[in-house]
């Protein structure tokens, strides 16, 4: 190859050139791993060095060395350096498995026992063991790069180990707490040199006995206990075994090939893809498996010389393969499984096989032709994540039961509560349970739960999916490739098809990918370096800086500020506001313009200051409009201010801030609109109708609007309703979904004033589908607005599926008028349904945490219908804090709730009720009818002419207008009146009630005219004195029975 420093061309096989020397080959970057570092040395080296010659101390050190250097690659470790007595071997670095810091302590225990076997008297074994996060990589010149292991655990492992006894294997606290099967010795904290703070320590004592226990796994152990034990009997199996990385496949098989260990013999084959140099595979696994060298393998199997020779080129003794290209792939799989035959026939052989979506060809040959004919006495586990179909054992995760008791059997410590987040955590993946549970730093652990599984895949794949997991929630193929190369497609479909992302549809450049296990992400900022990690976020907001969508705006913030780039970050937060802003979701929009505020550059805040102060006057709260812009007198400010003035009806102080805005500004339609709004209505109203804003759709929108609320004002509710519609089409036109759903919401709340139920239920229900596109918060108030309707219909039950869809949101509810009317709206379903004692709960809850005048009216009422001391003191409490700055409709609550108590305890409560009705019909349906039906109970036995009078007109307002429940309760009261003037009833109460008072009524009567009437209806109690009022009505009818009735 040519040289990249001098260009130079080099003959092939070479890895420095022989020109200038430098490495051919890039070294490799640093990799931060989780591993385990064992340090090996001996006692008095020195004394014995002075005391014996050179060579007899290099052939003693040596041969101890190499027996703890055979544990260390025994146990699947990792060699790093020998210096003087000592070694450093690290476990868990380049094919990290499931449980290093087991490992490393099996092998620290081996090389003690090995070397004290071998060793004179004095020099003594000992081995400290630390884990935790280190950096794999080159270091030295480029002519003498090696590559090795720094970070914390090294020096740890080495000062542990210069401390202990010789023959003693001490471990550091994460050591300890990785290896439970171990019996340990706490040792007292003792200060190591380098380290500031004293450091806990434990001594290995041995291994806890008895047999590992299964949770959650007994049946799928039992099956391939099974699978082995028909093999001893001489049977060929394949079977296939799907799950989940870490979901233990690996140790299922592992757990059965234990019981069976003196039986049979068992050959690991790694998972080989395309791409991987089968021939090394095969050699590497037949090699480990059989403990010989290639030589004596080969003279170990008795084979025909085509399948000898074929063997020779696979073990690496044979340059070239003994068959044409044509015929090669045939005469491997005829001679790889001759030689299984061979194996099995000696003994009973185990193969297990890790298969991937990117399966060598030749491997998937071998697998079929020993599925199509079996081999006696030869079993192979094909270990595979995907797909799941098709498999003979299907392993998945832990139940949450099982998953608890594993969690419990690790680590006793654990609280309840940690545990349930631990199982949710991990999905019930038991590799990811164990290191949860065990590893104190829970980044670390994260970490130490991945690094087996990202190892098992290619570098490219590993490194595809840790840039994948810094993105979440999302990435791209995309953006992938821009900093992976083309290569990275590939890669991303493999990881797609194993299950490890997941893809909106079919990969393409935008397309989101999203990673299978959330826990990833942890682990990506852990196996990524601080300046990878920046670059990446960097690369990330670049990516998503320019695409729409508050979604898009929002990650490129957040990778911004991940980045270090505050001022970018702060920006794309703005731009999430704002469009948030634009689909009326206020609470988010407040959040990211304090999100950009806290980012922004100094000479950039006032603006952000001015954009908040806009949006709390969009979302309706013009007290806080004030507060952001108390001292600011720019233009924008002056503006904002009295545009917030004249929503809280400071009149002059709002006329003299627009008014100066004005003078510099001469052209602001909703400026000029403000100060319309400012004047009496009647005045307004004529300027109103003279105005135009055509081709100007938001204005136009605003204008027809405040033209539609004069009318309101004036009682004008016909032209109110047109003016409200004008308003939503110029709204609907806009794709202002938000606003569509309010003007939808004001359209229904003037035909419901115009006492048409119908037409104002489907405006409310319009309100829904434009919220539902909008904001939570608005599909809280639609829902509500929609359930106080159908209980105006006398349809509780789906008034009650409403609320249910109303409490979905209710904490997006954006005002605090809008929150007060959507608790009040369920206060009044449990009042009529009978759950006093509930509507009287939540009207409390919510009140104390916001309290607000309307609710405050509510309440009132609610505690005036329970009645006792307890609730009238708390209704004065309530009309003395807020009866004067309720509206017109609050003040008329508190009115009927004094004439309640005014009533009950022997008042006369007409001079209340008579001041009320007065200004009823202008509070809305709700308030009139409850009014008059107020008025005409309290005169029904003293004035039964007005009482009935009144009945027919609620009657008759009520069938117009479809309010069922008020129709049913004047029929109720004309039944009552003619029953006692001695006239036929029967036609008034052929109908069943809405709610139980009024059913409980309703047979009260019938029982007095015919006998066998069903009893009181259920639920009175929680009526309250309405309750108690029907319930007396039952009994007074029971004692008019006529004689003889049963």
């Amino acid at each position: 190859m040519r040289c990249p420093h001098c260009g130079v061309r080099n003959p092939k096989g070479f890895q420095f050139c022989g020109h200038c020397g430098r490495p051919l080959h890039p070294a490799p970057a640093p990799q931060r791993r989780w591993a385990t570092a064992l340090f090996f040395d001996l006692t008095n080296f020195s004394g014995y060095t002075r005391e014996h010659d050179l060579e007899d101390t290099h052939r003693t050190v040596h041969a101890l060395l190499e027996r703890a250097r055979d544990c260390v690659m025994a146990h699947g470790g990792y060699v790093d350096k020998f210096f003087g007595d000592g070694m450093l071997a690290v476990f868990g670095m380049k094919q990290s498995r499931d449980n290093e810091p087991v490992r490393a302590l099996q092998a620290a225990a081996c090389a003690v026992e090995r070397a004290l076997a071998g060793a004179p008297e004095e020099l003594r074994p000992r081995v400290g063991l630390a884990t935790g996060l280190v950096l794999l990589g080159p270091l030295g010149s480029e002519q003498s790069q090696h590559q090795t292991v720094i970070g914390n655990p090294v020096n740890l492992a080495q000062r542990l180990a210069a401390s202990a006894p010789g023959g003693a294997v001490w471990l550091d606290e994460t050591t300890a707490r990785m290896v439970p099967e171990a019996d340990l010795a706490e040792l007292k904290p003792r200060l190591f040199k380098g380290f500031h703070e004293p450091l806990a320590a434990w001594a290995f004592r041995g291994w806890n006995r008895g047999e590992p226990p299964l949770f959650g796994r007994e049946r799928e152990l039992q099956q391939v206990t099974e699978w082995i034990r028909a093999v001893r009997q001489g049977r060929g199996l394949v079977r296939v075994i799907a799950g989940p990385l870490g979901v233990g496949k690996t140790y299922v098989v592992n757990e059965a090939l234990r019981r069976f260990s003196q039986d049979v013999r068992v050959l690991h084959v790694p998972n080989v893809e395309l791409g991987t140099p089968l021939r090394e595979t095969l050699q590497q696994a037949l090699v480990q498996t059989l403990g010989m060298p290639p030589e004596t393998i080969l003279d170990h199997l008795s084979l025909g010389e085509l399948d000898r020779r074929m063997l020779a080129f696979v073990l690496g003794l044979e340059p070239r393969p003994p068959a044409p290209p044509e015929d090669l792939e045939r005469t491997l799989v005829r001679s790889f499984r001759n030689v299984l035959e061979s194996l099995s026939a000696a003994r009973p052989l185990v193969v297990t096989v890790r298969s991937g979506p990117r399966d060598h060809a030749l491997l998937t040959r071998m697998l079929d032709s020993l599925r199509d004919e079996p081999v006696p006495g030869l079993v192979v586990l094909v270990l595979r994540r995907r797909p799941l179909e098709g498999a003979d054992l299907v392993l998945e995760p832990l139940a949450p039961d099982d998953a608890d008791a594993y969690l419990r059997h690790l680590n006793p410590e654990l609280t309840p509560t940690r545990r349930k987040a631990i199982v949710k955590e991990s999905r019930g993946l038991p590799l990811t349970l164990r290191f949860l549970a065990l590893a104190e730093d829970s980044a670390t652990s994260v970490m130490a739960a991945f690094q087996s599984r990202l190892d098992k895949l290619q570098p490219l794949h590993r490194k595809v999916l840790l840039y994948a997991a810094l993105g979440m929630p999302a990435s791209w193929p995309g953006l992938l490739r821009e900093l992976l190369g083309e290569e990275s497609d590939a890669a991303v479909a493999d990881l797609i098809a194993e299950g490890y992302l997941a893809c909106d549809g079919a990969p393409s450049d935008g397309s989101s990918l999203t990673v299978a296990d959330p826990l990833l992400k942890r682990a990506a900022c852990q196996f990524l370096s601080k300046e990878e990690r920046t670059r990446l976020h960097e690369a990330y907001w670049r990516w998503l800086k320019d695409r729409d969508g508050v979604y898009y705006a929002v990650l490129a913030a957040e990778h911004a500020q991940r980045a270090g780039l505050e001022a970018e970050a702060a920006r794309a937060y703005l731009r999430a506001a704002e469009a948030q802003k634009a689909e009326g979701v206020f609470r988010g929009a407040e959040r990211h313009y304090l999100k950009a505020l806290a980012l922004a550059p100094a000479d950039e805040r006032s603006a952000v200051h001015l954009q908040l102060a806009e949006l709390h006057l969009e979302a309706g709260s013009p007290e806080t409009v004030l507060d952001w812009l108390e001292g600011s007198s720019e233009p924008e400010a002056v503006r904002l201010q009295g545009l917030a003035l004249a929503r809280l009806g400071r009149t002059k102080e709002a006329r003299i801030q627009l008014e100066r805005y004005l003078k510099s500004h001469r052209s602001d339609p909703e400026v000029t609109l403000a100060l319309l709004g400012l004047e009496p209505a009647r005045e307004r109203l004529a300027r109103l109708e003279g105005l135009s804003f055509a081709g100007m759709d938001a204005h136009h929108a605003a204008h027809q609007r405040l033209l539609a609320e004069t009318y309101g004002q004036l009682g004008r509710f016909e032209e109110a309703a047109k003016a409200m519609r004008t308003a939503y089409a110029a709204r609907l036109q806009s794709g202002h979904e938000s606003r569509a759903a309010e003007t939808a919401l004001a359209v229904s709340g003037y035909y419901w004033m115009l006492e048409r139920l119908r037409i104002a239920a489907e405006w409310a229900d319009r309100a829904v589908e434009h919220a539902r596109k909008a904001h939570p918060g608005l599909v809280t108030t639609a829902w509500s607005v929609r359930a106080g309707l159908w209980l105006d219909q006398g349809r509780a039950r789906e008034a009650a599926r409403a609320l249910e869809q109303a409490e979905e949101h209710l904490d997006h509810a954006r005002t605090p008028d809008e929150r007060a009317r959507i608790h009040a709206i369920r206060m009044r379903f449990f009042m009529e349904t009978g759950e006093l004692s509930r509507a009287l709960a939540i009207g409390e809850d919510s009140y104390r945490k916001e309290p607000h005048a309307w609710l405050a009216a509510n309440l009132a009422l609610a505690h005036a219908l329970a009645g006792g001391r307890t609730g009238e003191k708390r209704h004065r409490e309530l009309a003395r804090r807020h009866g004067q700055e309720a509206t017109p409709p609050g003040r008329l609550l508190f009115a009927l709730a004094d004439a309640l108590r005014i009533w009950r305890s022997g008042g006369d409560p007409r001079p209340v009720l008579k001041a009320a009705r007065s200004g009823s019909r202008a509070s809305g349906p709700y308030l009139h009818h409850l009014t008059l039906i107020l008025w005409a109970l309290y005169l029904m036995q003293r004035e039964p002419q007005k009482a009935l009078a009144l009945a027919r007109y609620l009657q008759r307002r009520a069938s117009a207008g479809g309010f069922v429940v008020v129709g049913e309760t004047a029929r109720l009261l004309r039944a009552e009146i003619a029953l006692a003037a001695g006239e036929p009833v029967e036609h008034l109460l052929r109908f069943e009630a809405s709610l139980a008072a009024q059913e409980t009524w309703r047979r009260s009567l019938l029982r007095q005219i015919q006998s066998g009437t069903a009893g009181p209806a259920d639920g009175l109690v929680g009526y309250g004195i309405l309750g108690a009022w029907a319930r007396l009505r039952w009994r007074e009818a029971l004692s008019r029975e006529p004689h003889g009735s049963t």
